[in-house]
């Protein structure tokens, strides 16, 4: 009886093992997923920058209120 408690244990340790494992997999793709879409997203904030500045430069300079 001692020994099947044993083994048991040892069976619930090594399944936590693998759902740790899996968890770690799960967590490292998503962390590179929401990094490459994080980056894609500043690359797209500055054209719009860019575009914004572009199209500020071409309008017609209003004179300032003072």
């Amino acid at each position: 009886a001692y020994q099947t408690h044993i083994d048991s244990v040892k069976s619930q340790n090594n399944r936590i093992d693998d759902k740790i494992e899996q968890l770690e997999r799960y967590l490292k793709s998503r962390e590179e997923q929401l990094s490459a879409g994080f980056m894609k997203m500043e690359e797209m904030q500055s054209k719009l920058d860019t575009q914004l500045l572009t199209l500020q430069n071409s309008l017609p300079q209003r004179p300032s209120r003072r």
